[in-house]
Protein backbone atom coordinates (compact mmCIF):
# COMPACT_ATOMS: atom_id res chain seq x y z
CA UNK A 1 0.00 0.00 0.00
CA UNK A 2 1.53 3.16 -1.01
CA UNK A 3 2.01 6.18 1.79
CA UNK A 4 2.49 9.07 -0.86
CA UNK A 5 -0.15 11.46 -1.07
CA UNK A 6 0.52 14.00 -4.08
CA UNK A 7 -2.63 15.72 -3.85
CA UNK A 8 -3.51 15.57 -6.99
CA UNK A 9 -6.77 14.10 -8.71
CA UNK A 10 -7.33 11.42 -11.41
CA UNK A 11 -11.37 12.41 -12.72
CA UNK A 12 -13.05 9.12 -13.87
CA UNK A 13 -14.89 9.21 -16.89
CA UNK A 14 -18.34 9.17 -16.39
CA UNK A 15 -18.23 6.33 -19.08
CA UNK A 16 -15.35 4.67 -16.38
CA UNK A 17 -16.72 1.11 -15.01
CA UNK A 18 -14.57 -0.31 -12.28
CA UNK A 19 -15.23 -3.51 -11.73
CA UNK A 20 -13.88 -6.01 -9.21
CA UNK A 21 -14.30 -9.32 -7.15
CA UNK A 22 -13.45 -10.69 -3.63
CA UNK A 23 -13.85 -13.62 -1.72
CA UNK A 24 -15.88 -13.41 1.71
CA UNK A 25 -13.13 -12.46 3.75
CA UNK A 26 -12.32 -9.32 1.24
CA UNK A 27 -9.36 -10.71 -0.89
CA UNK A 28 -9.37 -9.73 -4.22
CA UNK A 29 -10.03 -12.35 -7.01
CA UNK A 30 -10.59 -10.45 -10.15
CA UNK A 31 -10.28 -6.87 -11.42
CA UNK A 32 -10.60 -5.17 -15.21
CA UNK A 33 -8.33 -3.18 -17.08
CA UNK A 34 -10.01 -0.06 -16.25
CA UNK A 35 -8.89 -0.93 -12.08
CA UNK A 36 -5.34 -1.30 -13.03
CA UNK A 37 -5.40 1.90 -15.44
CA UNK A 38 -6.97 4.19 -13.15
CA UNK A 39 -5.07 2.71 -9.82
CA UNK A 40 -1.77 2.37 -11.28
CA UNK A 41 -1.46 -1.38 -10.00
CA UNK A 42 -1.10 -4.27 -11.96
CA UNK A 43 -3.36 -7.96 -11.52
CA UNK A 44 -0.21 -9.66 -9.84
CA UNK A 45 0.15 -6.60 -7.83
CA UNK A 46 -4.05 -6.27 -6.78
CA UNK A 47 -5.19 -10.53 -6.57
CA UNK A 48 -4.90 -11.73 -3.55
CA UNK A 49 -5.16 -8.47 -1.65
CA UNK A 50 -7.55 -6.87 -0.13
CA UNK A 51 -8.84 -3.31 -0.85
CA UNK A 52 -6.97 -1.54 1.56
CA UNK A 53 -4.24 -1.10 -0.91
CA UNK A 54 -6.19 1.83 -2.15
CA UNK A 55 -7.36 2.70 1.14
CA UNK A 56 -6.79 6.96 1.58
CA UNK A 57 -6.14 8.22 4.89
CA UNK A 58 -9.24 10.46 4.55
CA UNK A 59 -11.41 8.30 4.49
CA UNK A 60 -13.01 6.99 8.18
CA UNK A 61 -13.11 3.48 9.63
CA UNK A 62 -16.64 4.10 10.25
CA UNK A 63 -17.66 4.19 6.26
CA UNK A 64 -16.10 0.51 6.18
CA UNK A 65 -17.37 -0.82 9.26
CA UNK A 66 -20.95 0.44 8.01
CA UNK A 67 -19.90 -1.39 4.53
CA UNK A 68 -18.95 -4.75 6.49
CA UNK A 69 -21.98 -4.51 8.46
CA UNK A 70 -24.49 -4.30 5.66
CA UNK A 71 -22.50 -6.97 3.12
CA UNK A 72 -22.71 -9.63 5.88
CA UNK A 73 -26.03 -9.18 6.31
CA UNK A 74 -26.42 -10.04 2.52
CA UNK A 75 -27.38 -6.62 1.52
CA UNK A 76 -26.28 -4.17 -1.45
CA UNK A 77 -24.27 -1.00 -0.24
CA UNK A 78 -24.09 2.48 -1.69
CA UNK A 79 -21.04 4.78 -0.54
CA UNK A 80 -18.63 7.89 -2.08
CA UNK A 81 -15.27 6.07 -1.59
CA UNK A 82 -11.76 7.90 -1.92
CA UNK A 83 -8.83 5.77 -3.33
CA UNK A 84 -5.64 6.39 -3.04
CA UNK A 85 -3.48 5.38 -6.45
CA UNK A 86 -0.28 4.00 -6.76
CA UNK A 87 1.83 7.18 -7.05
CA UNK A 88 0.03 8.50 -4.49
CA UNK A 89 -2.43 10.31 -6.50
CA UNK A 90 -6.57 9.82 -5.51
CA UNK A 91 -10.23 9.55 -7.01
CA UNK A 92 -13.56 9.51 -6.19
CA UNK A 93 -16.09 6.99 -7.18
CA UNK A 94 -19.84 5.82 -6.37
CA UNK A 95 -19.33 2.43 -4.90
CA UNK A 96 -21.51 -0.29 -5.04
CA UNK A 97 -21.14 -3.80 -3.59
CA UNK A 98 -23.42 -6.23 -3.52
CA UNK A 99 -23.30 -10.08 -2.67
CA UNK A 100 -22.43 -12.90 -5.40
CA UNK A 101 -24.02 -16.08 -4.99
CA UNK A 102 -23.60 -19.73 -5.86
CA UNK A 103 -26.08 -22.05 -5.17
CA UNK A 104 -28.29 -19.45 -3.28
CA UNK A 105 -25.08 -19.27 -1.32
CA UNK A 106 -23.14 -16.15 -0.65
CA UNK A 107 -19.12 -16.88 -1.93
CA UNK A 108 -18.14 -13.60 -2.17
CA UNK A 109 -18.56 -9.80 -3.12
CA UNK A 110 -18.94 -7.91 -6.15
CA UNK A 111 -18.09 -4.09 -6.20
CA UNK A 112 -18.57 -1.45 -9.31
CA UNK A 113 -17.36 1.84 -9.56
CA UNK A 114 -18.55 4.54 -11.50
CA UNK A 115 -17.71 8.45 -11.81
CA UNK A 116 -18.98 10.39 -8.35
CA UNK A 117 -20.78 13.66 -9.19
CA UNK A 118 -18.84 16.85 -7.99
CA UNK A 119 -22.03 17.41 -5.28
CA UNK A 120 -22.14 14.09 -3.83
CA UNK A 121 -17.91 14.74 -3.69
CA UNK A 122 -18.55 17.93 -1.58
CA UNK A 123 -21.22 16.08 0.20
CA UNK A 124 -19.01 13.22 1.35
CA UNK A 125 -15.83 15.51 2.44
CA UNK A 126 -18.50 17.09 4.57
CA UNK A 127 -19.35 14.08 6.08
CA UNK A 128 -16.43 12.42 6.32
CA UNK A 129 -14.57 15.44 7.67
CA UNK A 130 -17.27 15.50 10.57
CA UNK A 131 -16.96 11.94 11.25
CA UNK A 132 -13.55 12.15 11.42
CA UNK A 133 -13.50 14.90 13.91
CA UNK A 134 -16.28 13.12 16.25
CA UNK A 135 -19.15 15.57 14.73
CA UNK A 136 -22.39 14.58 15.18
CA UNK A 137 -24.29 13.94 12.01
CA UNK A 138 -27.41 15.80 11.50
CA UNK A 139 -30.64 13.72 11.56
CA UNK A 140 -33.34 15.83 10.50
CA UNK A 141 -33.93 18.64 7.97
CA UNK A 142 -36.41 20.19 10.14
CA UNK A 143 -37.66 20.17 13.59
CA UNK A 144 -41.03 20.48 12.48
CA UNK A 145 -42.41 17.36 11.03
CA UNK A 146 -45.28 16.64 8.88
CA UNK A 147 -47.15 15.41 11.69
CA UNK A 148 -46.38 18.48 13.77
CA UNK A 149 -47.60 20.49 11.56
CA UNK A 150 -51.05 18.41 10.95
CA UNK A 151 -51.28 18.61 14.88
CA UNK A 152 -50.69 22.44 14.76
CA UNK A 153 -52.99 22.50 12.00
CA UNK A 154 -55.75 20.46 13.57
CA UNK A 155 -55.20 23.08 17.25
CA UNK A 156 -55.93 26.09 14.74
CA UNK A 157 -58.89 24.18 12.62
CA UNK A 158 -60.66 23.73 15.90
CA UNK A 159 -59.85 27.11 17.59
CA UNK A 160 -61.68 28.72 14.53
CA UNK A 161 -64.25 26.34 14.34
CA UNK A 162 -64.93 26.64 18.10
CA UNK A 163 -65.31 30.55 16.97
CA UNK A 164 -67.43 30.27 14.33
CA UNK A 165 -69.87 26.56 15.05
CA UNK A 166 -68.82 24.02 17.66
CA UNK A 167 -70.44 21.48 15.42
CA UNK A 168 -67.76 21.96 12.89
CA UNK A 169 -65.14 21.83 14.97
CA UNK A 170 -63.61 18.36 13.63
CA UNK A 171 -65.06 18.68 10.35
CA UNK A 172 -61.54 20.24 9.09
CA UNK A 173 -59.27 17.67 10.95
CA UNK A 174 -61.22 14.63 9.79
CA UNK A 175 -60.79 15.94 6.04
CA UNK A 176 -57.11 16.44 6.94
CA UNK A 177 -56.37 13.00 7.88
CA UNK A 178 -58.43 11.50 4.84
CA UNK A 179 -56.59 13.61 2.26
CA UNK A 180 -53.31 12.98 4.02
CA UNK A 181 -53.77 9.92 5.30
CA UNK A 182 -50.77 8.06 3.14
CA UNK A 183 -48.59 10.86 4.31
CA UNK A 184 -49.79 11.09 8.05
CA UNK A 185 -49.55 7.60 8.91
CA UNK A 186 -48.49 5.16 6.28
CA UNK A 187 -45.86 7.10 4.85
CA UNK A 188 -43.98 6.91 8.43
CA UNK A 189 -43.99 3.62 9.11
CA UNK A 190 -42.88 2.74 5.58
CA UNK A 191 -39.88 5.41 6.18
CA UNK A 192 -39.50 4.00 10.20
CA UNK A 193 -39.06 -0.13 8.35
CA UNK A 194 -36.53 1.56 5.53
CA UNK A 195 -34.98 3.34 8.51
CA UNK A 196 -34.20 -0.48 10.50
CA UNK A 197 -33.55 -1.41 6.31
CA UNK A 198 -31.28 0.65 5.31
CA UNK A 199 -29.67 2.73 7.46
CA UNK A 200 -26.30 4.13 6.21
CA UNK A 201 -23.71 6.72 6.14
CA UNK A 202 -24.30 6.98 2.50
CA UNK A 203 -27.81 8.56 3.40
CA UNK A 204 -26.06 11.78 4.61
CA UNK A 205 -24.24 11.78 0.99
CA UNK A 206 -27.01 11.32 -1.64
CA UNK A 207 -30.05 12.06 -0.17
CA UNK A 208 -31.14 15.26 -0.62
CA UNK A 209 -34.02 15.16 2.44
CA UNK A 210 -32.09 12.28 4.48
CA UNK A 211 -35.24 11.83 6.75
CA UNK A 212 -36.19 10.19 3.36
CA UNK A 213 -34.92 7.13 3.41
CA UNK A 214 -37.08 6.21 0.43
CA UNK A 215 -35.03 8.41 -1.53
CA UNK A 216 -32.03 6.34 -0.58
CA UNK A 217 -33.94 3.07 -1.28
CA UNK A 218 -34.62 4.44 -4.64
CA UNK A 219 -30.98 5.68 -5.58
CA UNK A 220 -29.61 2.28 -4.52
CA UNK A 221 -31.85 0.35 -6.67
CA UNK A 222 -30.32 2.54 -9.48
CA UNK A 223 -27.06 2.16 -8.35
CA UNK A 224 -27.75 -1.46 -8.89
CA UNK A 225 -29.23 -1.44 -11.91
CA UNK A 226 -26.48 0.32 -13.11
CA UNK A 227 -23.92 -2.26 -11.17
CA UNK A 228 -25.65 -4.68 -13.08
CA UNK A 229 -24.88 -3.04 -16.52
CA UNK A 230 -21.73 -2.98 -16.13
CA UNK A 231 -21.57 -6.22 -14.84
CA UNK A 232 -23.12 -7.32 -17.61
CA UNK A 233 -21.11 -5.20 -20.19
CA UNK A 234 -17.80 -6.50 -18.55
CA UNK A 235 -19.28 -9.87 -18.84
CA UNK A 236 -19.81 -9.64 -22.57
CA UNK A 237 -16.43 -7.52 -23.22
CA UNK A 238 -14.49 -10.81 -21.70
CA UNK A 239 -16.93 -13.17 -23.73
CA UNK A 240 -16.41 -10.77 -26.73
CA UNK A 241 -12.28 -11.78 -25.91
CA UNK A 242 -13.00 -15.12 -25.70
CA UNK A 243 -14.96 -15.76 -28.47
CA UNK A 244 -11.96 -13.49 -30.96
CA UNK A 245 -9.53 -15.58 -29.15
CA UNK A 246 -11.41 -18.75 -29.93
CA UNK A 247 -11.92 -17.11 -33.64
CA UNK A 248 -8.24 -16.93 -33.53
CA UNK A 249 -7.70 -20.20 -32.76
CA UNK A 250 -9.90 -21.23 -34.79
CA UNK A 251 -8.48 -19.48 -38.13
CA UNK A 252 -4.52 -20.65 -36.91
CA UNK A 253 -5.88 -23.94 -36.52
CA UNK A 254 -7.53 -24.14 -39.69
CA UNK A 255 -4.31 -23.24 -41.50
CA UNK A 256 -2.52 -25.32 -39.26
CA UNK A 257 -4.61 -28.20 -40.78
CA UNK A 258 -4.11 -26.84 -44.42
CA UNK A 259 -0.24 -26.91 -43.67
CA UNK A 260 -1.28 -30.48 -42.47
CA UNK A 261 -3.24 -31.86 -45.29
CA UNK A 262 -0.42 -30.15 -47.57
CA UNK A 263 1.78 -32.19 -45.47
CA UNK A 264 0.00 -35.11 -45.88
CA UNK A 265 -0.24 -35.07 -49.75
CA UNK A 266 3.38 -34.77 -50.17
CA UNK A 267 3.53 -38.00 -47.57
CA UNK A 268 0.83 -39.70 -49.79
CA UNK A 269 3.04 -38.95 -53.21
CA UNK A 270 5.83 -40.35 -51.25
CA UNK A 271 4.29 -42.98 -50.04
CA UNK A 272 3.36 -43.95 -53.59
CA UNK A 273 6.86 -43.32 -55.01
CA UNK A 274 8.79 -45.47 -52.09
CA UNK A 275 6.12 -48.26 -52.41
CA UNK A 276 7.02 -48.59 -56.56
CA UNK A 277 10.80 -48.40 -54.96
CA UNK A 278 9.95 -51.29 -52.81
CA UNK A 279 8.41 -53.11 -55.80
CA UNK A 280 11.25 -52.68 -57.75
CA UNK A 281 13.69 -53.38 -54.93
CA UNK A 282 11.24 -56.38 -54.03
CA UNK A 283 11.97 -57.75 -58.25
CA UNK A 284 16.23 -56.70 -57.31
CA UNK A 285 15.94 -58.55 -54.44
CA UNK A 286 14.15 -61.71 -56.26
CA UNK A 287 16.41 -61.82 -59.26
CA UNK A 288 19.70 -60.95 -56.85
CA UNK A 289 18.04 -64.09 -55.28
CA UNK A 290 17.45 -66.41 -58.07
CA UNK A 291 21.25 -64.68 -58.66
CA UNK A 292 22.68 -65.88 -55.47
CA UNK A 293 20.80 -69.03 -55.24
CA UNK A 294 22.90 -69.95 -58.74
CA UNK A 295 25.84 -68.50 -57.48
CA UNK A 296 25.55 -70.35 -54.68
CA UNK A 297 25.02 -73.71 -56.72
CA UNK A 298 27.76 -72.70 -58.85
CA UNK A 299 30.00 -72.09 -55.69
CA UNK A 300 28.81 -75.75 -54.41
CA UNK A 301 29.79 -77.05 -58.01
CA UNK A 302 32.85 -75.68 -57.68
CA UNK A 303 33.91 -76.46 -54.05
CA UNK A 304 32.64 -80.56 -55.44
CA UNK A 305 35.02 -80.03 -58.20
CA UNK A 306 37.89 -78.71 -56.17
CA UNK A 307 36.93 -81.40 -53.48
CA UNK A 308 37.66 -83.59 -56.85
CA UNK A 309 40.51 -82.05 -58.20
CA UNK A 310 42.66 -81.92 -54.94
CA UNK A 311 41.53 -85.77 -54.66
CA UNK A 312 42.69 -86.80 -58.14
CA UNK A 313 45.51 -84.68 -57.43
CA UNK A 314 46.40 -86.21 -54.08
CA UNK A 315 46.07 -89.73 -56.26
CA UNK A 316 48.41 -88.35 -58.89
CA UNK A 317 50.92 -87.44 -55.95
CA UNK A 318 50.66 -90.75 -54.77
CA UNK A 319 50.75 -92.15 -57.90
CA UNK A 320 53.87 -90.21 -59.06
CA UNK A 321 55.53 -91.02 -55.67
CA UNK A 322 55.33 -94.44 -56.44
CA UNK A 323 56.73 -94.06 -60.00
CA UNK A 324 59.36 -92.53 -58.53
CA UNK A 325 60.08 -95.38 -55.93
CA UNK A 326 59.89 -97.85 -58.77
CA UNK A 327 62.51 -95.43 -61.02
CA UNK A 328 64.23 -95.29 -58.17
CA UNK A 329 64.33 -99.18 -57.93
CA UNK A 330 64.95 -99.98 -61.54
CA UNK A 331 67.91 -97.34 -61.53
CA UNK A 332 69.10 -99.98 -58.47
CA UNK A 333 68.56 -102.58 -60.56
CA UNK A 334 69.79 -101.19 -63.97
CA UNK A 335 72.77 -100.49 -61.88
CA UNK A 336 72.98 -104.06 -60.99
CA UNK A 337 72.65 -104.82 -64.45
CA UNK A 338 74.90 -102.83 -65.59
CA UNK A 339 77.56 -104.15 -63.35
CA UNK A 340 76.49 -108.03 -64.17
CA UNK A 341 76.93 -106.95 -68.01
CA UNK A 342 80.32 -105.26 -67.11
CA UNK A 343 81.68 -108.54 -65.30
CA UNK A 344 80.03 -110.39 -67.74
CA UNK A 345 81.94 -108.46 -70.83
CA UNK A 346 85.12 -108.81 -68.80
CA UNK A 347 84.95 -112.44 -68.96
CA UNK A 348 84.32 -112.52 -72.50
CA UNK A 349 87.62 -110.47 -73.04
CA UNK A 350 89.15 -112.70 -71.01
CA UNK A 351 88.13 -115.61 -72.57
CA UNK A 352 88.63 -114.35 -75.57
CA UNK A 353 92.44 -113.94 -74.91
CA UNK A 354 92.82 -117.61 -73.94
CA UNK A 355 91.96 -118.76 -76.81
Amino acid sequence: MSSINTGNEVEIHPDAQIVSTTDLSGKITYVNDTFCEISGYSRNELIGKTHNILKHPDMPEEVFGDLWKTIKQNKCWRGAVKNRCKNGDFYWVDAFITPLYDNDKVNGYQSVRLSLSNQHKIQAQNVYSKIKYGKKLQTSTSPITKQVLFFLINAISILLTLLISPYFSFLLPALILMLFKKELINAPAWQRKLKEKYNSISIHIFNHDIKNHAEFVIGLKDAQMKAILARTYEASTNVNIEINTVATLSETCKKKIDQENSHLDSISTAIEEMSSSITHVAENCQNTLSTVTNAEYACHHSSELINLTSQNISHLTNEINETSNITEALASEAKLITGILQEIESISEQTVVVN
